[in-house]
Protein backbone atom coordinates (compact mmCIF):
# COMPACT_ATOMS: atom_id res chain seq x y z
CA UNK A 1 0.00 0.00 0.00
CA UNK A 2 1.34 3.41 -1.01
CA UNK A 3 1.43 6.37 1.34
CA UNK A 4 -0.63 9.47 0.57
CA UNK A 5 2.41 11.60 -0.22
CA UNK A 6 3.77 8.97 -2.61
CA UNK A 7 0.40 8.80 -4.37
CA UNK A 8 0.43 12.58 -4.80
CA UNK A 9 3.98 12.47 -6.16
CA UNK A 10 3.13 9.67 -8.59
CA UNK A 11 0.03 11.58 -9.71
CA UNK A 12 2.13 14.68 -10.38
CA UNK A 13 4.69 12.63 -12.29
CA UNK A 14 1.96 11.03 -14.38
CA UNK A 15 0.51 14.45 -15.24
CA UNK A 16 3.97 15.75 -16.15
CA UNK A 17 4.58 12.70 -18.36
CA UNK A 18 1.25 13.25 -20.13
CA UNK A 19 2.08 16.93 -20.70
CA UNK A 20 5.53 16.09 -22.04
CA UNK A 21 4.07 13.45 -24.34
CA UNK A 22 1.62 16.01 -25.74
CA UNK A 23 4.42 18.56 -26.29
CA UNK A 24 6.57 15.94 -28.04
CA UNK A 25 3.68 14.99 -30.32
CA UNK A 26 3.12 18.67 -31.18
CA UNK A 27 6.79 19.24 -31.98
CA UNK A 28 6.94 16.03 -33.97
CA UNK A 29 4.05 17.32 -36.10
CA UNK A 30 5.93 20.59 -36.66
CA UNK A 31 9.08 18.70 -37.68
CA UNK A 32 7.10 16.45 -40.04
CA UNK A 33 5.45 19.47 -41.69
CA UNK A 34 8.75 21.35 -41.98
CA UNK A 35 10.40 18.32 -43.60
CA UNK A 36 7.54 18.02 -46.12
CA UNK A 37 7.72 21.71 -47.04
CA UNK A 38 11.51 22.06 -47.29
CA UNK A 39 13.19 20.91 -50.49
CA UNK A 40 16.53 20.17 -48.83
CA UNK A 41 14.76 18.05 -46.20
CA UNK A 42 12.93 16.16 -48.93
CA UNK A 43 16.24 15.30 -50.62
CA UNK A 44 17.77 14.21 -47.32
CA UNK A 45 14.83 12.00 -46.35
CA UNK A 46 15.24 10.18 -49.66
CA UNK A 47 18.45 8.71 -48.19
CA UNK A 48 17.75 5.44 -46.34
CA UNK A 49 18.06 5.93 -42.61
CA UNK A 50 17.48 9.69 -42.64
CA UNK A 51 14.09 10.72 -41.41
CA UNK A 52 12.45 14.08 -40.86
CA UNK A 53 14.15 14.69 -37.50
CA UNK A 54 17.66 14.15 -38.87
CA UNK A 55 16.90 16.04 -42.08
CA UNK A 56 15.57 19.12 -40.30
CA UNK A 57 18.48 19.04 -37.84
CA UNK A 58 20.98 18.90 -40.70
CA UNK A 59 19.28 21.73 -42.56
CA UNK A 60 19.23 23.77 -39.34
CA UNK A 61 22.93 23.07 -38.73
CA UNK A 62 24.13 23.63 -42.28
CA UNK A 63 21.58 26.02 -43.74
CA UNK A 64 22.10 26.46 -47.45
CA UNK A 65 25.81 25.72 -47.13
CA UNK A 66 26.83 29.21 -48.20
CA UNK A 67 27.84 30.40 -44.74
CA UNK A 68 30.90 29.68 -42.68
CA UNK A 69 31.61 25.98 -42.52
CA UNK A 70 31.68 25.33 -38.76
CA UNK A 71 29.65 22.18 -39.44
CA UNK A 72 32.69 20.47 -41.02
CA UNK A 73 33.97 19.86 -37.49
CA UNK A 74 31.03 17.55 -36.85
CA UNK A 75 31.96 14.08 -38.13
CA UNK A 76 28.32 12.92 -38.26
CA UNK A 77 27.38 15.73 -40.63
CA UNK A 78 30.47 15.15 -42.74
CA UNK A 79 29.66 11.43 -43.10
CA UNK A 80 26.11 12.21 -44.18
CA UNK A 81 27.30 14.80 -46.69
CA UNK A 82 29.80 12.32 -48.12
CA UNK A 83 27.04 9.77 -48.46
CA UNK A 84 24.83 12.32 -50.24
CA UNK A 85 27.64 13.02 -52.70
CA UNK A 86 28.20 9.30 -53.32
CA UNK A 87 24.54 8.51 -53.97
Amino acid sequence: RLSGSLRVLLGQLQLELEQLTARIEQMDAVIQQTARENEACQRLTAIPGIGPVTATALVAAIGNGAGRHHWVRNPCIVRILIRIRLD
